[in-house]
């Protein structure tokens, strides 16, 4: 008869489904590993990014929202590809430097917004085409 931690086990016999007491070595290495694997990697940045591609070639419209609430819609032709840093950051590893964006002010009124302004102000970007930029896009326009 094996007694594992006050569980007595018959012999030949397993308890749970689970022969002798290799379920508790199991659950003791993976907690360790796992926590080795949280020790190691607290406080990491990881890169994770996305990207938006075109769909057989076709111009796609991106949304961005600046931080006064403003939008300003985007068209791209070619693919972009980001990754994120850290916390406010985003690493441009592709751009489409031929995409044009439009800013409509509250009048109605369309002011065309100049490409490296646009970059400069990104703040996050989203895979599911949109993103958002850094302060108030009309000050790009006055």
């Amino acid at each position: 008869m094996y007694v594992l931690r006050g569980v007595r086990q018959r012999e030949g016999g397993d308890h749970m489904g689970l022969k002798r007491c290799g379920w508790i070595r199991t659950v003791s290495v993976f907690g360790a590993a796992v926590a080795f694997i949280l020790a190691m990697t607290l406080g990491q940045a990881y890169a994770v990014g996305g990207y938006w591609k075109p769909a057989g070639n076709k111009p796609y419209a991106v949304k961005f929202t600046d931080e006064a609430k403003n939008t300003v819609v985007g068209e791209f032709k070619k693919p972009v590809s980001w990754n994120w840093v850290g916390k406010g950051k985003v690493k441009v590893d592709e751009w489409d430097d031929q995409a044009t964006f439009v800013f409509k002010d509250k009048k109605g009124k369309d002011h065309k917004i100049p490409n490296a302004e646009i970059k400069k102000r990104i703040l996050d970007l989203s895979p599911g085409f949109t993103g958002q930029l850094r302060g108030n896009i009309q000050d790009a326009v006055k």
